[in-house]
């Protein structure tokens, strides 16, 4: 399995690579691609992590509307510009997000019990303890900001 994995990974690449040769830039090719994939994933990983009435039929059926939504609005246009790229992202997020949504709202949800831990608002927080001034994010965040400041100045 692992050769065959190996041959069928490489010829893909291969495919790509003279697929690119199409596009003005590398960077046309890959807005292009995160476009059509990650605003819908990125829409889905959302409500799944903050939104608890989400179900699994809702998420997949809402992923696979927004990947279609991409793949169909850079069809029309065959316009891979960074900015029509933008464009069918948001536009592939919100089909996804609204798919998502609906299915979930007309299919049964999982108990609370198995959320837990899985869903920002069914997860415990953690007690928070008076911690020593160096290990607090905040102020180390500060003094690496004051640093970047006056070595900016310094050095202009």
């Amino acid at each position: 399995m692992g050769r065959i994995a190996t041959v069928a990974g490489v010829a893909l690449s291969v495919l790509a690579a003279y697929l690119v040769l199409g596009f003005a830039s590398i960077i046309d090719y890959v807005q292009l691609l995160h476009g059509i994939f990650l605003a819908p994933l990125f829409g889905t990983f959302l409500l799944g992590m903050f939104w608890r009435r989400s179900t699994g039929w809702g998420g997949f059926f809402g992923l696979v509307s927004g990947t279609v939504t991409g793949v169909v609005l850079y069809l029309i246009s065959l316009d891979s510009s960074v900015g029509a790229s933008m464009y069918r992202a948001i536009w592939a997020w919100l089909v996804c997000v609204g798919v998502t949504i609906a299915v979930s709202l007309v299919t049964q949800p999982k108990p609370d019990a198995e959320l837990r831990g899985i869903v920002w608002g069914l997860t415990e927080q953690k007690e928070v303890r008076e911690e020593a001034w160096y290990k607090k994010p905040w102020i180390l965040a500060v003094i690496v900001l004051a640093m970047t400041l006056v070595l900016n100045i310094y050095f202009w």
